[in-house]
Order: C-alpha cells, then sequence, then structure tokens
C-alpha cells in the first residue's frame, strides 16, 4: 500500500508540474525484496495539453544491494580507524607521558640520549595516528578545524621543544627564527597545525643527513589581515624538480638517494596539504638538489583577545 501511495503521488506530481520524475521503489516479489527504478514522462498532445503519462521501469536490485554493501564497509572501516587509534594512543599516552618525568630527572648523558630518542619516537607514533584518522575524515571529506584562542609564541616554544629533540636524534643543528609581533593571540587548531608543522620538521630531520633544520615563523600583516608564514628548510638531499609538483600527491613516495626504496608513508605531506587547505592556507615548497628543501605554511590568523 505504501508503495502504490508513493506511485499515486509521483502520477499526480507529473500530470501537475509536466516535469519528468525517476524515483527508486521497493517491494517484495514472490517473497523476496527487490528494488526498481521507475521513469515517468508527461505525455502532452500537439495542442500542449497534458493527456497522460508514460512509464518505464527496469530492475536496479544488484546495483542497490552493491551500493548499500559498499556503505556499510566505508562504515566499518571508519569504525575500525577511530577504535583502533583510540586503543593504541592510551598506552601511546602513557610512553610519553612516563619519558618526559624520566627526562626531568637525574640522567647520565647515554640515558638521556636513549629518553630522548622513546620520547621522540612515541610523539612521531601519535603524528602517525593523526595522519591515519585525518586520511580517513579526508575520504569522507568530514574535515572539522575546532579553533581556540592560542597564545601563536607559546604554540612555537611547543613546537620548538619537540623540533630540538628529534634534530639532536641526528646531531643536526636546529634554528629557530622569529619575525614580527607574535605574542598575540589568535584562533587556531593547535592539534591540527602542531601535526602539520611536526609532520614538515620530522620531514626535514628524515632526509637530511648532516647539516641544520631551521623554522622560521613570521607574521606578515596583509591587506585582508594579518598571517603566519612557517618555513621549515633543511640542508638535505633535496626533491628532484621533476618530482615536486607530485610531492604533496597522496601515497606518492620519493625515491631514496640510490634510487631504491621509496622512504616513508606517502601519506604524511598529501594529509597535511589537506589541513592546511582546511585552515584556508597554502602549502608550498621549492628545493635545490643535494643543497635542500623549504616548505612554507601560510595560514590566516584571526586575532582575538587572549582566554580567561
Amino acid at each position: 500500500t505504501h508503495f502504490l501511495s508513493q506511485v499515486l503521488t509521483t502520477d499526480e506530481q507529473v500530470e501537475q508540474t509536466h516535469k519528468p520524475i525517476t524515483i527508486d521503489v521497493g517491494y517484495e516479489v514472490e517473497g523476496e525484496k527487490r528494488w526498481f527504478e521507475l521513469r515517468k514522462l508527461p505525455f502532452i498532445n500537439d495542442r500542449g495539453e497534458y493527456i497522460g503519462l508514460l512509464g518505464f521501469g527496469r530492475d536496479i536490485t544488484s546495483r542497490k544491494e552493491a551500493a548499500q554493501a559498499l556503505e556499510t564497509a566505508y562504515k566499518d572501516k571508519g569504525k575500525f580507524i577511530a577504535t583502533l587509534s583510540h586503543e593504541l594512543r592510551t598506552p601511546l599516552n602513557g610512553i610519553v607521558g612516563l619519558t618526559r618525568m624520566l627526562l626531568d630527572t637525574e640522567l647520565n648523558k647515554q640515558q638521556r640520549s636513549w629518553c630522548n630518542t622513546v620520547f621522540s619516537s612515541a610523539e612521531t607514533l601519535g603524528n602517525i595516528f593523526n595522519d591515519i584518522i585525518d586520511l580517513d575524515k579526508i575520504d569522507r571529506e568530514q574535515l572539522d578545524i575546532v579553533t581556540n584562542p592560542i597564545n601563536v609564541s607559546d604554540f612555537i616554544n611547543d613546537v620548538v621543544n619537540f623540533a630540538g629533540l628529534i634534530a639532536e636524534q641526528k646531531e643536526l643543528e636546529f634554528n629557530i627564527e622569529r619575525n614580527g609581533m607574535l605574542d598575540i593571540y589568535a584562533q587556531l587548531d593547535p592539534t591540527r597545525l602542531r601535526q602539520v608543522v611536526w609532520n614538515l620538521i620530522n620531514n626535514a630531520v628524515k632526509f637530511t643527513q648532516k647539516g641544520k633544520v631551521t623554522l622560521e615563523c613570521s607574521r606578515d600583516n596583509r591587506e585582508e589581515g594579518p598571517w603566519l608564514i612557517i618555513k621549515i628548510s633543511d640542508t638535505g638531499q633535496g626533491i628532484p624538480q621533476e618530482q615536486l609538483s607530485r610531492i604533496f600527491d597522496m601515497y606518492y613516495k620519493a625515491p631514496d638517494l640510490k634510487g631504491t626504496n621509496a622512504i616513508g608513508s606517502g601519506i604524511g605531506l598529501a594529509v597535511t596539504k589537506a589541513l592546511v587547505n582546511a585552515m584556508k592556507g597554502f602549502i608550498t615548497v621549492t628545493s635545490t638538489e643535494g643543497e635542500g628543501s623549504c616548505f612554507t605554511v601560510e595560514v590566516p590568523l584571526s586575532l582575538c583577545i587572549a582566554p580567561t
């Protein structure tokens, strides 16, 4: 009866609007549910009068079932990713927290070095989880940016501590340069922005065998308002020109210098770009092979007052 009322309603709709209509209807045929696509067209005579309705139907059960199976699999995948990353993060927080506490105790030089390695490895692992969750959200176009009033200068200091630790692992020099008034509060998503900067610093360290990594933070006052410019440069192997345009592609991996195995998971930079875009910003890269690379992130700053 529900099926019949749907058919009659759409019949009337075609009669009143003189416009064709397509509907999907499901009803039982010999005890099993079948789906049909019905197409209805107004039938009009030479004088432009509506004289009836032309209808076509076709069985789309297999198409419908395939779409439903796909949707279920999609939901299950999302649930699995969310659960897994949540479960893994709990022990990881323990590792990060206790290593931090260990670093505050009396340690000899070698123990401190080992502790630093544990700490930065755990932090990096946390970033990879973030990337995986975000990858799933990008897939579903559900990447949300949640802003809070953040002190930009404090945020930079936070990042610097981490960067110093991971540069130390490879005995690289780490430099920080600050330009312009940064002791301000702005509406930012600190987790996402930190993820972006850490991803880029991790990459810079990974592809640099000797020399230094530099983090340059500046405030640029433009016509449309202030922007935060973050530059991460290294003295590493650099990126060949022909690869520069593909560097932000999903699953793209840079070949090793020897041309053998590719390095990395190929999701870090793609997620980084998606995050920067979601913040209404831009990310660009310049590089000279054999001399190093420089990634520039630009995000608009929505200034605000300090939270009480």
